[in-house]
């Protein structure tokens, strides 16, 4: 066979180039549209798949793509001697404030108000000064699977506050985590409130605070837990059990046993509605087995491994969710489960597994509205519960060939923030921590996150945790300086008021122009609500970053959106710096 002369071969190649060219220059810029359908994780956007083609500039094109530098979050650092020198003065909490507020992983709160927690950090208060109890739920989508997250911050609540064990895990556990390996013999069928298989759902709405049940045929069953080897000191210690049930067809007997002994056996009365069964065990045994009997087909809503007092805080992953299925779960059940564990904190951490489907600003609009509606729905079952919003980190996609950021993210972390804030929670800015637009590549090279440029590996979540929990405690701490110094001065104490504005008054208010309400949304509001005169007029004006801002709250407190304010000033992505100078145009929202 003769050789392919090298003429030949150029003037393949060049034909292979000259058509690929002319693809790239009759294809629709914006792709072409294979699929679309409502999304599973949020009906109000859909799902869709898309096939695109390089331009031909493209092809010409230099890469200018920048990526965050995080070198500062890395190396972030609290100077803990600092904090503890801080005595019972206005100026040592001033200081704590601008500590605070330097702090580039701090939570935000609605109008700086951080009295939003502290109903929660009186209940904190209570378990380090009386070794009172009190629940956390950690509710989240696959970013906190095998319980990474949630497992750092357990173990430095329970270090401070007291209280030991993993917490809430499931009759059956779908996906492994550090803390606890589980065993189950007997017939227990899974049901949950999200994912796409139909037939896991349960018409009756009966899920549990997990979002998910098992139901277990008469012929019974049992469920063994072991610690884990990777598990946090605290997370094996292990000696208050709790078993919720219910939907009882005949009383139901449930058996619990430690290190093979048996620790007491408790009834369930025949009955639909929820209940608890709960043992104090004498030791710390490194083995328990939860065995059940009768009932007909009882539903199984979990098996809360404990300590007798002290925090305990539950690791909730629902993959693939958008946070916006709470609805789908029974008043009755949650309010009932809720009350019976003594929750006093829910952390709300999704936002991620929305954005392939976020299409633009109107739809990152819709979720958010969704989801302050699923934040709603959760306080109506217990008002004295506080609420953190843990938004979504940054993730990259791939863009003309390069990985960045989401274009659409900034605008999800808004309306979620402002879902947050709406409901009278915080919320606490994972993408801005990891240090904004296009960080997700440096994360990745550092070895903080995967492959996927969406998850951390186990080193970033542990930084990740490790950056909220200071926030969180930090506040804390402030929060009890702030008591100590109004008891010193004979000052009032710091109150925790009921809710005295109701949102459908916020929305009949709304419609009053020339004056808006700014609604508190929170069982412990402001102390007084601002009347704001709509500018008749748009103005521009000048801002100068100083050091805490973020694009949102800016455009906040102009009146404006994040949008504009980068259209206006030329900025590629919404990371300012201290210093900045910023135009404005007032009320151009």
């Amino acid at each position: 066979m003769d050789n392919i002369k090298p003429l030949r071969i150029v003037g393949f190649v060049s034909v292979c180039i000259v058509f690929l060219a002319f693809i790239s220059l009759i294809f629709p810029k914006k792709g072409i549209l294979l699929y679309t359908e409502p999304s599973e994780r949020d009906s109000s956007v859909q799902d869709s798949i898309k096939i695109k083609f390089p331009s031909f500039a493209s092809f010409f094109t230099i890469d200018t793509t920048k990526y965050a530098d995080i070198d500062n979050i890395l190396h972030h650092h609290i100077d803990s001697n600092l904090l503890k020198e801080l005595n019972s003065t206005q100026d040592s909490l001033d200081a704590f404030r601008k500590i605070s507020m330097d702090n580039p992983g701090r939570i935000h709160y609605p109008k700086n108000n951080k009295g939003v927690l502290y109903s929660f950090f009186e209940a904190l208060e209570n378990a380090e000064d009386d070794q009172a109890s009190l629940r956390i739920l950690h509710y989240g989508d696959s970013q906190i699977e095998m319980d990474r997250i949630t497992s750092y911050i357990r173990e430095q609540l329970q270090n401070k506050f007291g209280g030991s064990g993993p917490g809430f895990q499931p009759a059956v556990q779908v996906i492994p985590n550090i803390s606890t390996r589980q065993t189950t013999s007997g017939n227990f069928v899974r049901y949950a409130s999200w994912g796409f298989d139909q037939s896991q759902k349960a018409e009756h709405g009966r899920y549990g605070p997990m979002l998910n049940f098992c139901e277990l045929d008469n012929g019974g069953g049992t469920i063994s837990f072991t610690p884990s080897h990777q598990a946090y000191s605290k997370a094996q210690l292990i000696n208050n059990v709790k078993v919720l049930v219910g939907d009882l067809e005949s009383d139901l007997t449930v058996t619990l046993r430690g290190d093979g002994g048996s620790a007491g056996t408790k009834t369930a009365k025949a009955g639909k509605g929820i209940q608890l069964l709960e043992w104090n065990l004498d030791n710390f045994p490194k083995t328990i087995s939860v065995s059940f009997s009768g009932g007909g087909t009882p539903e199984i809503y979990g098996i809360a491994l404990d300590g007798k007092t002290g925090v305990s805080v539950d690791n909730l992953p629902m993959r693939g969710c958008s946070g916006t299925i709470f609805k789908r779960t029974t008043s009755t059940i949650l309010k009932k489960s809720f009350e019976l564990l003594n929750v006093k904190l829910l952390i709300l951490e999704f936002g991620g597994n929305m954005m392939p489907s976020i299409n633009g600003p109107k739809t990152a609009e819709n979720y958010g509205k969704n989801f302050y509606e699923q934040i709603m729905y959760l306080k109506q079952q217990n008002p004295n519960m506080d609420i953190i919003v843990i938004g979504p980190a940054d993730m990259s996609k791939r863009i003309n060939g390069n990985m960045v950021s989401y274009p659409d993210l900034p605008v999800v972390v808004e309306h979620l923030k402002k879902a947050a804030f709406d409901a009278g929670g915080a919320y606490w800015d994972t993408y801005q921590v990891m240090g904004g637009h296009n960080s997700m590549p440096t994360w990745v090279k550092e070895g903080l996150a995967g492959k996927d440029y969406i998850h951390f590996t186990t080193d970033g979540a542990k930084k990740i945790s490790e950056l909220f929990y200071e926030a969180l405690i930090n506040d804390y701490n402030e929060y009890r300086l702030e008591k100590r110094i109004r008891q010193l001065n004979g000052q009032e104490p710091l109150k925790i008021e009921p809710d005295t504005i109701k949102k459908d008054t916020v929305e009949q208010k709304k419609k009053e122009a020339p004056v808006v309400v700014v609604p508190p949304g929170k069982a412990r509001p402001f102390k007084s609500v601002k009347k704001v005169t709509i500018m008749q007029k748009n103005r521009w004006v000048t801002h100068i970053v100083k050091p805490g801002d973020t694009l949102w709250e800016i455009a906040q407190k102009y009146n404006a959106t994040v949008e504009d304010i980068m259209r206006d000033n030329n900025m590629e992505s919404d990371k300012i710096n201290e210093g900045q100078t910023l135009r404005i145009k007032k009320g151009s929202k």
